[in-house]
């Protein structure tokens, strides 16, 4: 609206008999509001490799085109910590990190939505470049990545990133963003938060055309909140599946792998498109595991993208354990089973041993391995090189057949846990292998302990915090970035991002950018 208004100051516009100029006044408020929710607490569909590429699209028409200065100056902002997201989350040019919003070829390909944008904006990966709309209107302008965010994305260091994206609807006062205040509605809103308690009401004021679904789904749902609270039977106050809480990210990176999960995130509820956690070994060999919701590849959940119902994932460095507890009553009998993604095709060497299947790429490792279950791999599926992007027939004809990439693993309970590891921190592969002789499990979901070669006893379950070695390990976070480069808290409208030689400072109330 604020730039059609500009394109066309004097012009009527025929939805409200109002001129461009009033449309620009109009706008510019919901324009600047919506900038500083994101810089405060980003995006809910956190660092989604496909839909980066649209925010930057719509963030950057105002940063290029905006006549207002302040706009322009705010709208860079937001496009500076959508790079910094991906700076600090990518590994050899894969956008490898948790995601709020993905789907099965931008999973295991890594020509996703933005990786041309990573291509021009931070020098990292080598796939051949294709047209992208953000990464023109931006090269146009003369955009450029600031220093601190172009070496961050360049660091070979090991790090930890830990950052918060969303906020829970319940939180929401506190940060400033009440949910019980119509002006806010359209936040929530962004966040499928529609028909949580501290909101329907809201939605439901909204005047919109008779019978529009969402409105009936809302109405369905306060009937159900009455009838409980009637009857005095506890509910969940955001039931909703498509809604997108608070995500507390975490991300281990070394110069050899990544690993990187959003930590306890909305466990055991109905998932929708998050990619909960992944271990990245450069290209396209990358490993995870997930509750599949289907056997095909488009829907939201499917058998690779997100999950019919969420784990409880936590990770503390190079460790991630991801527990599965699928209630009985909300699947289909097909999905007693839980899976791993694991590329043969795109590893260097593969071993099997002890339950346990490990993997090289280049100099760097990783071991994963389910606790329970009948184990097999799954034989290839035919339509599988189509939505990695690959060949699906050679020079003679021939359907290609990859190399076995899905190992399954039986049973409606279990826990997936995967250890990474290098040249660097064990010696040569053969010797990460045998580390493993001496890893053990006891306990199930409820309570259960891994003896970790590299990290000792993991302590954890699916009401109880993660203890490494005697030590809690917090996995709620409040801090809105704690790197290297930027340590801020959630809902500041200040930020320094610095490495030892440059910064970038950013001024969100005071609109100074430099």
């Amino acid at each position: 609206e604020y730039i059609a208004g500009q394109l066309y100051k004097n012009e009527i516009f025929t939805n409200n008999g109002e001129k461009g100029k009033w449309h620009m006044e109009h706008a510019r408020p919901f324009v600047l509001r919506w900038l500083e929710w994101r810089f405060k607490f980003g995006f809910c569909e956190w660092l989604s490799n496909n839909y980066y590429h649209e925010d930057l699209l719509s963030v950057s028409l105002l940063a290029v085109l905006a006549e207002d200065e302040e706009i322009r100056t705010k709208a860079k902002m937001v496009m500076d910590l959508i790079f910094f997201d991906m700076a600090l989350n990518s590994y050899k040019g894969n956008f490898g990190s948790s995601h709020g919003r993905t789907y099965c070829q931008n999973i295991t390909n890594t020509r996703d939505g933005s990786f041309v944008l990573r291509g021009v904006f931070l020098g990292i990966g080598d796939e051949e470049l294709t047209l992208s709309p953000a990464a023109v209107q931006l090269a146009i302008d003369g955009y450029k990545v600031a220093n601190p965010i172009f070496s961050c994305a360049q660091d070979p260091r090991t790090y930890e990133n830990r950052q918060v994206m969303s906020m829970n609807v319940e939180e929401g006062s506190a940060l400033g963003v009440d949910p019980l205040d119509f002006d806010n509605i359209t936040y929530f809103w962004g966040l499928g938060s529609n028909n949580h308690r501290l909101v329907v009401d809201n939605t439901l004021s909204v005047k919109a055309n008779p019978g529009y679904y969402l409105i009936e789904r809302a109405k369905s749902i306060k009937e159900h909140y009455d009838l409980c609270e009637a009857a005095d039977i506890p509910y969940d106050a955001d039931g909703d599946y498509t809604s997108r809480p608070k995500a507390d990210l975490y991300t281990y990176k070394t110069k050899d792998y990544m690993l990187s999960c959003v930590q306890d995130h909305k466990k055991g509820k109905y998932g929708f498109q998050q990619h909960v956690w992944q271990a990245t070994l450069g290209g396209k060999a990358v490993i995870f595991s997930n509750h599949p919701a289907t056997d095909d590849y488009r829907g939201r959940p499917n058998k690779w993208a997100g999950n019919r119902i969420m784990p409880k994932t936590v990770q503390h460095k190079n460790v991630a354990i991801s527990m599965y507890n699928t209630n009985v009553a909300m699947v289909p009998t097909y999905t007693y089973h839980t899976h791993a993604y694991i590329p043969q095709e795109f590893l260097d060497e593969v071993i099997e041993k002890d339950g346990w299947i490990f993997c090289r790429r280049d100099e760097g490792y990783a071991a994963i391995r389910p606790v329970s279950g009948y184990t097999e791999w799954v034989k290839p599926d035919v339509n599988y090189n189509t939505y990695m992007g690959l060949k699906k027939h050679d020079e003679n004809g021939n359907p290609i057949v990859v190399k076995d990439y899905e190992y399954l693993a039986t049973g409606r309970s279990n826990i997936w846990v995967c250890e990474m590891g290098s040249e660097d921190e064990n010696g040569s592969f053969n010797n990460f292998v045998k580390g493993f002789e001496s890893a053990t499990f006891k306990g199930d979901i409820f309570d259960f302990t891994y003896e970790s070669p590299s990290l000792g006893k993991l302590n954890t379950g699916w009401s109880k915090q993660l203890i490494v070695s005697g030590t809690e390990i917090r996995t709620d976070y409040q801090m809105r970035y704690d790197n290297p480069w930027c340590r801020c808290k959630r809902a500041e409208l200040y930020m320094e991002i610095a490495d030892e030689g440059s910064s970038l400072v950013l001024d969100f109330k005071n609109s100074s950018r430099k």
